[in-house]
């Protein structure tokens, strides 16, 4: 009964994305007389996604990796461990990782939160760039700035395109070539704005 009441507790507690309350309630229970194998994977996760929340991304996603290639993940767990890899793997600039990670969550059958659709947009406009897809570079990171109009990340990787497609002598039907470092400045100068 004390373990399924911890792991309850715990659970609220991430549903209400208290990642530390989460840890810290499972963190008193190893001094309990509980079924620490019943906990085991709810801890992987709240391990993995409080390092990501302090900036120890290889160690958060390596966690979160060994919680994946688990069997019989809980399906409550399943979907958030995914996603939060895949922004582990965004902050690694290992695009396709990440990418893939949401492609899984859709293949899974899991409907993407709107964070996770945010970062889908983003990376699929950062790999676009990445492969000479310019256009459709500017239209991905277009549609997560509507997604996030206050958030610099989406002007500064349209800056960011704007600049490669100049350097590398691209042109677009809709885009001027003259225009594109005064287009570049304008959204990296939006980005600063923002922040």
């Amino acid at each position: 009964a004390v373990t399924k009441s911890i792991y309850e507790i715990a659970k609220i507690k991430i549903e209400m994305r208290d990642f530390y309350g989460a840890s810290y309630t499972l963190e008193r229970a190893e001094s309990l007389d509980v079924d620490k194998k019943v906990l085991e994977k709810i801890k992987l996760f709240t391990d993995g996604s409080t390092f990501l929340m302090k900036k120890k991304i290889k160690k958060g996603v390596d966690i979160l990796s060994q919680l994946i290639k688990k069997q019989n993940i809980n399906e409550y767990i399943r979907p958030l461990a995914y996603s939060f890899r895949a922004y582990g793997y965004f902050c690694q600039c290992k695009y396709t990782h990440s990418l893939n990670d949401l492609d899984t969550l859709e293949k899974f059958g899991y409907e993407l939160d709107s964070a996770s659709q945010y970062n889908k947009s983003l990376l699929e406009g950062v790999l676009a760039c990445l492969n000479n897809r310019f256009e459709e570079s500017l239209l991905k990171l277009g549609h997560a700035e509507k997604m996030r109009p206050t958030t610099a990340d989406p002007s500064i990787y349209r800056g960011l395109t704007l600049i490669t497609m100049h350097n590398r002598g691209s042109s677009s039907a809709s885009l001027p070539p003259g225009d594109l470092l005064t287009m570049a400045i304008d959204a990296l100068t939006q980005s600063i704005e923002k922040e």
